[in-house]
């Protein structure tokens, strides 16, 4: 199946749509599609065509020669202009926002023609842009750039990163994953793992293209969460099966005892990442959905491969699973499956638990500081030709447009209006030209089935502070027609008011969920809302670092990039709570249950803190340690989104895996004390009946740990604990 999958899926790329930002049922949306209607072809322009040409001669103005030579020059415009449009899929050419006129650069050099193709899909003007560049590729002093053109370079771009800090990241990697899991063999069963889940989850996105477009964004969340969660759930059953294995030889007993533990934690650390990325699902944006149903698809199937994969190889391997590695790494992996009492992580929580409100003050207020930054956090439009390199051609255009010409086509607000008449479109003119903010006389043209457009170039950045002003002072404006203001301002104003209506919902369903999940694992109401809230530290922490890095700081210039500093990408807050919130939780899973686990099995609630820190502590530092090097390296991407990701998942992973899993949570449930594990008496009798069926493999397993009784204040020598 997983092969099948892989050629399946192996051409999902070319099935995917570039961004997907936009949301349908919004103004800006609704704009595009009356110029569609009136016109027969997309609005704004797919393609900008920037052609060189030549230096202007030395010539009298008004004499014979300056006029042939603005005669030749005319000529190679209308040249190409007539090449693109001999395409089937363009719609119309133009040399000039205002029909019949010439846009010229003001040295008299460059001229530029506006490209729009006929109405469909974002993957499919994609295709057609690419395809109508290489036609084009030979054109004499020809430059292509918009946003059809960029979607493409941007991808293409992202590939090369990701090869690039592959190749950083991947000797460290393997160095790291050998050192941790105590051996080759062992260390190549995440590898297993994720290259399973990747392939079944790009072959479900490929046959979901079918029925639904999907967003390439989808794919950086696919590899991350399959990556990560493939060490996470890895790491966690094969050190189970070390410990079971070093008391019981028994390979089947050990796999049994394993996969009815760690199995049972697995399974729900899934259900909380799948619902975490369920959250994505409220927003209307293709780029959410996407990456929402790409998540949920790469956590339950690297969860199913955990459940079916792992344990069969470890019947296979048994303590061959040990393997290719030197004999005292081996014995090292021995050591590290018999818990003791003295190790490191336990020490660590009883020191916590000795002063934990001192230690959950001091965490807190560290948390705090730095989500601090994050009260100035500001936000930028994605999908620009400013994030691209310098060294693509969109970047070139837009660069060129900006600095060379008066109007810039890919800049300005378009205001279109339907079924108003010729004296209402002129007052109305009138009135678009006396608003403050318009850099440039507003432009006009008048389409099919009484739709007119008026073009409005704003003041300063395309989606900046006076653009969006502009478009709201637009969309103040009393009209006694049907009137729709689209363009990058309005685009970018419509998408911060659907993520401002429906983050409270994304944060009520992750909240919820993860409560439930936590409640089901436990049978406590007190541990759901703690987790909650320390999820919600983590997030805005990371956050906050995000801000302080990227907005206010200077990395930019250390990784060599030509963007601006002073925002964040839009996208970045709703994609970090979803991602970082289904991380944080799954290592919260991870030492909850372990402490339940031995809790129940009679040990003290401090006690049983304390163990489940030393069971877990090493696993989810090393979980957390392999996934920041192997998405950390992103943070050399040439694309600031991918940067800014990379940055605040790592950040997000590290914080929880030290400041919150071993601090913050030891002080916290050692304050609480046996209210850790409280709830109302119907609910204890709802979550027995909830949860009496045991999972598959839990009921051939008979055999019980003994209790553990030795108190948390002594330090023995060291000994095998049941």
């Amino acid at each position: 199946m997983v092969a099948a999958a892989a050629l399946f899926g192996a051409g999902l790329i070319n099935h995917l749509s570039p961004l997907g930002i936009t949301n349908p049922s919004s103004e800006s949306t609704q704009a595009d599609a009356l110029v569609a209607h009136g016109t027969g072809y997309e609005s704004p322009p797919g393609m900008i065509a920037l052609l060189n040409l030549g230096p202007p001669g030395h010539h009298p103005k008004k004499s014979t020669a300056a006029l042939m030579e603005g005669l030749a020059r005319g000529f190679k415009v209308h040249k190409l202009q007539a090449a693109i449009e001999r395409d089937p899929d363009v719609g119309e050419a133009q040399s000039a926002l205002d029909v019949g006129s010439a846009v010229i650069s003001r040295n008299q050099t460059l001229n530029y023609l506006t490209v729009r193709f006929r109405p469909g899909s974002e993957l499919a003007h994609s295709q057609d842009a690419t395809r109508l560049a290489n036609r084009l590729h030979h054109w004499p002093g020809l430059k292509l750039g918009g946003a059809d053109i960029g979607a493409p370079q941007s991808n293409e771009v992202l590939e090369q990163d990701l090869r690039h800090a592959e190749m950083l990241s991947f000797p460290l990697l393997l160095l790291l994953a050998i050192w941790f899991f105590r051996g080759l063999v062992a260390a190549l069963l995440p590898v297993v793992l994720g290259a399973t889940a990747i392939a079944l989850t790009q072959a479900g996105l490929r046959a979901t293209t079918y029925f639904l477009p999907i967003s390439g964004l989808a794919i950086g969340i696919i590899t991350l969460l399959g990556l990560g969660l493939a060490i996470d759930y890895s790491l966690l059953i094969v050190s189970r099966f070390r410990e079971e294995l070093a008391r019981n030889p028994d390979v089947h007993a050990a796999v049994i005892r394993a996969m009815a533990t760690a199995g049972r934690t697995v399974l729900f650390s899934a259900s909380t990442v799948i619902v975490a990325m369920a959250s994505l699902l409220v927003l209307p944006q293709q780029v959410f959905y996407s990456m929402g149903l790409g998540g949920m698809l790469t956590a339950l199937l690297v969860a199913l491969a955990a459940l079916t994969i792992l344990p069969a190889l470890l019947l296979v391997l048994g303590p061959r699973v040990n393997a290719l590695s030197p004999s005292w790494l081996q014995r090292s992996a021995s050591t590290i499956a018999r818990p003791v009492l003295a190790g490191r992580w336990y020490r660590l929580a009883t020191a916590v638990m000795r002063r934990p409100v001192i230690v959950a003050t001091c965490a807190s207020a560290l948390l705090l500081i730095l989500a601090a930054p994050l009260l100035g956090i500001k936000f930028a439009a994605i999908g620009s030709a400013s994030a691209l390199p310098t060294s693509t051609s969109t970047r070139q255009v837009s660069d060129t447009l900006q600095a060379k010409f008066k109007l810039d086509p890919e800049h300005v607000i378009e205001v279109v209006t339907a079924h108003a008449t010729s004296s209402q479109l002129s007052h109305y003119r009138q009135a678009l030209e006396r608003l403050p903010g318009e850099a440039a006389h507003t432009s006009f043209q008048h389409y099919k089935r009484h739709v007119a457009v008026m073009y409005v170039a704003p003041e300063g950045e395309a989606s900046g502070a006076q653009a969006q002003q502009l478009v709201r002072r637009i969309r103040d404006l009393p009209v006694p027609f049907e009137r729709k203001v689209g363009g990058p301002a309005a685009s970018y104003l419509d998408m911060k008011a659907t993520m401002s209506s429906n983050l409270l919902l994304v944060l009520l369903v992750v909240t919820l969920t993860t409560g439930l999940a936590v409640f089901l694992l436990t049978g406590s109401v007190v541990l759901p809302p703690k987790t909650v809230l320390m999820n919600t530290l983590t997030v805005a922490a990371a956050l906050g670092v995000l801000v302080l890095v990227f907005q206010d700081g200077d990395l930019h210039a250390v990784l060599g990039s030509s963007s601006t500093l002073g925002s964040i990408a839009v996208i970045q807050p709703v994609l970090l709570i979803a991602i970082a919130w289904g991380l944080s939780t799954d290592y919260g899973v991870f030492l909850i249950d372990r402490i339940r686990e031995i809790h129940e099995g009679g040990a003290s609630n401090e006690q049983a803190i304390a163990l489940g820190l030393e069971r877990t502590g090493r696993i989810t530092t090393t979980a957390a340690l392999l996934l920041c090097v192997a998405i950390g390296s992103l943070v050399t991407s040439r694309l600031p989104n991918a940067r800014e990701l990379s940055l605040s998942v790592v950040t997000a992973v590290l914080i929880d895996a030290t400041i919150v899993r071993a601090l913050l949570v030891p002080a916290l449930m050692r304050l609480l004390g046996e209210a850790n594990w409280w709830a109302p008496a119907p609910l204890r009798k709802l979550h027995r009946r909830l949860t009496r069926r045991s999972l598959p493999w839990e009921a051939t397993v008979t055999a019980q740990q003994p209790p553990v009784t030795q108190p948390v204040g002594q330090q023995p020598a060291p000994e095998r604990v049941g």
